[in-house]
């Protein structure tokens, strides 16, 4: 599952006191490559929530998320960032 469809599933079943986030088991990790869209990084980033998406990378054993995102971050300014948010969803 890639990390961009975890960060906003919630649980609906009957009983479960805490829906979100969802509880992460990595079996396999595949890495696909895709065409860097820097775009869609900065619209997605106002969608995630970023501590879930940084724990979530961390159990896939990518640990290149600084702990809070820029203020409002910029292709200009932080496509290294962007880049490393781009490569974990």
């Amino acid at each position: 599952m890639k990390l961009l469809t975890h960060n906003m599933l919630s649980s609906n079943m009957p009983g479960v006191k805490e829906r979100y986030p969802l509880g992460l088991v990595v079996g396999k990790i595949e890495l696909q490559e895709n065409e860097f869209d820097p775009a869609f990084v900065l619209h997605m980033l106002s969608k995630l929530n970023y501590p879930v998406l940084r724990k979530a990378a961390s159990i896939c054993q990518f640990n290149d998320l600084p702990e809070q995102p820029p203020a409002n971050p910029t292709v200009e300014n932080d496509g290294q960032f962007l880049q490393a948010v781009f490569h974990a969803i």
